[in-house]
């Protein structure tokens, strides 16, 4: 039995046609250009196919049964809301450290600290209270509640230091995110069929995967964007245009250094304009995890199982459980054409 490859490259090409499609635009090639909308259209397209192919695949890579659920696909659409926000603080906060603050790239990972640290704790905690008590749903929704707070909390991030804001901050983002870490995988697993727990648990992790993916390409994406709206001041405090292009088209994210030879004016104004493009992008990912928070209501509680039950998989188990679902088709077909010859007898 062969591992489904075309449901694989079909997925993989797709992905990689759709980040670079957006990767691309407004940096390399402008939105309009040919290559960046035929990079986005057919990755979009292939991931169309790639839904067709599953349906008819003898072993696809995400099985049909584990989407039919209106639970676990409100658990997936929570995962992708929670991957996306996740990972963009990770990335963006070091670079809002640098790029406005002023901080080196090293004292950028020190400030970190608060995140880093309050994150192990609260990942901790949750893992020991669902033991405990057996809870996971509430928590998935408090959880990404408490991650939409942060979010929100960090669209005042303005060009100035604030150590409060900066600790605080931090502290209550990696509540929102820790906890989620490990509920949402448990609450996938309790969802499924005990032979289905692997390929589940391997779709929540592509699902992060791609979110985390797409999630930093569209920050960038929005950062640049925002940034854009402010050439006109940029150039009216003396930057030179060819700086401001570079600075725009991707430049500001790069840490290039081509701020170095800036005057304080020049400066002050960069920072302002770097400052506003990271708050209008937490804009957009506190309405992300906003939207997450309403997909968990389609979620249904599960109890946990306290045993454990040893389950046969593998693609022996996987054709023996296609063909006991081919069963009742085939003997429903056999039904029908015996009742035909009844009657025409």
């Amino acid at each position: 039995m062969a591992i489904d490859w075309i449901g694989s490259i079909l997925v993989v090409g797709a992905t990689i046609m759709f980040l670079l499609g957006l990767d691309y635009g407004g940096v390399d090639y402008p939105w309009g250009s040919a290559l960046v909308i035929c990079l986005i259209v057919f990755g979009i397209v292939t991931y169309a196919v790639f839904g067709v192919y599953e349906r008819f695949a003898r072993y696809p890579v995400i099985p049909r049964r584990i989407l039919n659920s209106l639970s676990l696909a409100s658990t997936f659409g929570a995962v992708f809301c929670h991957g996306a926000c996740m990972i963009a603080p990770v990335f963006f906060l070091p670079l809002y450290f640098q790029n406005v603050l002023g901080a080196s790239p090293i004292l950028s990972g020190v400030w970190m600290l608060p995140l880093a640290v309050s994150f192990t704790v609260s990942g901790i905690g949750m893992g020991i209270f669902i033991q405990k008590t057996g809870q996971y749903l509430w928590i998935i929704r408090i959880s990404i509640a408490i991650l939409t707070l942060a979010l929100g909390l960090m669209i005042t991030f303005g060009p100035t230091r604030n150590w409060a804001r900066i600790v605080i901050f931090q502290i209550i983002l990696a509540a929102g995110i820790g906890a989620n870490m490990q509920t949402l995988v448990i609450c996938v697993q309790a969802l499924v069929a005990p032979e289905d727990i692997g390929v589940a648990t391997g779709t929540l992790n592509f699902i992060r995967n791609l979110a985390t993916a797409v999630s930093v390409v569209v920050g960038q994406v929005i950062i640049q964007g925002i940034l854009a709206q402010h050439k006109d001041d940029l150039l009216h405090v003396g930057i030179p245009s060819d700086t401001v292009t570079l600075l725009v088209n991707g430049g500001a994210i790069g840490g290039s250094g081509l701020t170095d030879s800036f005057t304080p004016v020049q400066l002050a104004r960069y920072k302002f304009a770097v400052a506003d493009s990271f708050s209008k992008m937490w804009i957009f990912y506190t309405a992300l995890c906003a939207l997450g928070i309403v997909i968990t209501f389609g979620i249904r509680k599960k109890e946990l199982m306290t045993s454990h039950e040893t389950t046969v998989t593998g693609l022996e188990a996987e054709e023996a459980k296609r063909q006991k679902n081919l069963a009742p088709k085939v003997g429903s077909q056999e039904t029908a054409l015996n009742g035909e010859k009844v009657e025409q007898a």
